[in-house]
């Protein structure tokens, strides 16, 4: 997946746009009442040119003769984001202007620098300064996308698209957002007018800039969507235009997998490989390819060559083993054997794996073994059964209404126990779309970003939360725990700090704290005192660790 460090291009573009925005949100998907009738029609028309007449005096800089008609529009359509931006209007004295200002070119500076949180803070100040100033939106707008606070800046771009379908800005701004967001249906539904947007009226140099980008997205969108043959036709054209795009030519080949063009799908994965010798699970994709096709040699070779890069792929052990079992032979049997084996301490709940193993076995004559096998693979099958039906419960309820706190928060719970990380981040993301501000959300975002390695938007998930729960000593803490990894453990020192004041058993902030002073104050007194602290949780956490291993075992065995 893409980083989510806003692309320097896009920023430079949205920084160079004023743009008027409006918090608007999925309810709000029209703007002014529906017209299916010619009196509905009139009161559209005159809602319409109520509206128009206010953005005119806004523009004339007069906020509070604008705010009297947007007043005015907001009794038809409260929700309209344009009545929403005007309902923000104030008179503001220039004082008040000048300090705005100062601060939006202060955060211009930061945006640019790449100091995007604090740009972030700065502009929330500048638009309470002046809520009027167009700048301040658009540079909010770039700063909320910035610092992974997707759905808002959805919102902000979606309401400008809608309130001026011209503004390429806007729309290159929604479709990121969406992107970065994982939300795919909303990136579809914003780029499903692209080409037409590309090919009709004057030449649009931006949108020409960003047109295969823009591509790339809704590519993956569809592909995501499990609409292979739609994924497969934008892919080409993007990478027809780039055909040295390694992402580009990477998402395409997996399309082409998943829709049934092994052959094609083969030929851009060995294209991508050769872009990048290292990227990661192209091998596998290839073996994959191969193994569609039949071609179980070929399969074995290129699974083989994905292990010696990521010895730790369990999937990928699990298929080239079960490509030797399909050759036979013992030689081959012996080697599925083996790889089988090592997929499963690496994964011990792959069913796929256990279900593998039994059978190589008892076509290798090792009777005993292959029963002990089988009876694992029933256990977990067993299992797996109970939980798929526990979470097909929760997703019911999620989808009558997504709203249903407790049943994501249940779903995440069996994910985390049982699942991989990547697995777990699909359901957390899905989660926080459908609520933005939910703090359990946002902290276990967190928590999976540092697992996987992707700190600087751990941290980023870390700043949302302290600020949406500033009471709550876990969003401190594994803050701090993400400053750490990413060598700013003075930054880290007082954060720290602050998480073991609200709750001094805040593992995370002790951790991070006894790690920031043996940078900085390694003979200090405090790190003295808290070493036999930090040494006696690291036991008590080994000991939670194994526990907790111990019941998954008991669990499996409980419900065969």
């Amino acid at each position: 997946m893409q980083s989510t460090r806003l692309n320097p291009g896009l920023l430079a573009l949205l920084l160079g746009s004023a743009l008027l925005v409006a918090c608007g949100d999925e309810s709000a998907r029209t703007q002014g009442p529906a017209a299916d009738s010619p009196g509905k029609q009139k009161i559209v028309d005159e809602h319409e040119e109520l509206i128009l007449r206010a953005l005119d005096l806004a523009r004339a800089g007069e906020p509070v003769e604008a705010r009297t008609l947007f007043e005015e529009a907001a009794r038809t359509t409260p929700d309209d984001p344009r009545v929403r931006r005007g309902l923000r209007l104030q008179k503001v004295g220039p004082e008040r202007a000048a300090a705005g200002q100062k601060a939006r070119e202060a955060a211009e500076d930061d945006l640019f620098l790449g100091h995007d949180l604090e740009a972030w803070q700065k502009l929330v100040e500048a638009r309470q300064l002046d809520p009027n100033d167009e700048k301040i939106e658009s540079l909010y707008a770039a700063s909320c996308l910035a610092t992974r606070r997707f759905q808002e800046a959805w919102s902000l771009f979606d309401a400008i698209v809608r309130s001026d379908p011209t503004r390429t800005d806007a729309y290159l701004g929604r479709a990121e957002s969406a992107f970065r967001a994982e939300d795919w249906t909303r990136v579809v539904a914003g780029l499903d007018d692209l080409e037409h947007r590309v090919g009709s009226g004057p030449a649009d140099r931006l949108l020409a800039d960003r047109h295969q980008r823009l591509r790339f997205l809704l590519g993956v969108a569809l592909f995501k969507l499990f609409r292979y043959p739609e994924a497969i036709e934008i892919l080409g054209k993007a990478v027809a235009a780039e055909p040295t795009n390694i992402n580009f030519i990477e998402y395409l080949a997996n399309a082409q997998l998943e829709g049934g063009e092994f052959e094609k799908a083969a030929e851009n994965f060995r294209a991508a490989i050769k872009l990048d010798p290292r990227l990661r699970l192209a091998r596998y994709k290839l073996g994959r390819a191969y193994d569609r096709l039949g071609r179980k040699e070929e399969a074995i070779k290129a699974y083989e060559d994905e292990l010696s890069i990521n010895p730790r792929e369990a999937q990928v052990a699990v298929e080239c083993g079960r490509c030797y079992e399909i050759l036979g032979g013992t030689e081959n049997l012996q080697a599925a054997r083996r790889l089988l084996l090592k997929a499963l301490e690496l994964n011990p709940l792959s069913h796929d794996g256990l279900f593998s193993l039994q059978s190589v076995e008892r076509k290798l004559g090792l009777k005993e073994e292959a029963e002990k096998s089988n009876e694992r693979y029933l256990q977990f099958i067993a299992f797996k059964d109970a939980r798929e039906a526990e979470l097909r419960v929760y997703q019911r309820r999620r989808k009558n209404d997504p709203g249903d706190t407790e049943a994501w928060l249940a779903t995440i719970a069996i994910k985390v126990r049982y699942s991989q990380a990547e697995e777990v981040l699909d359901i957390v993301r899905e989660f926080l779309n459908a609520q933005p501000d939910n703090v359990e959300g946002i902290y276990h975002m967190a928590q999976l970003f540092l697992v996987m390695n992707k700190v600087e938007d751990a941290w980023f998930e870390c700043a949302k939360m302290m600020e949406l729960a500033p009471r709550d000593a876990r969003g401190f803490g594994v803050g701090a725990t993400a400053l750490i990894r990413l060598n700013r453990h003075r930054d880290a020192l007082p954060i720290a700090r602050h998480a073991l004041t609200l709750d001094e058993t805040c593992g995370d902030a002790l951790e991070a704290l006894v790690s920031a002073l043996k940078r900085l104050e390694p003979d200090g007194d405090e790190l003295r005192a808290l070493l036999p602290i930090y040494e006696h949780m690291l036991e008590q956490q080994r000991l939670f660790d194994e526990e907790m291993k111990r019941q998954r075992e008991q669990e499996i065995r409980n419900d065969r």
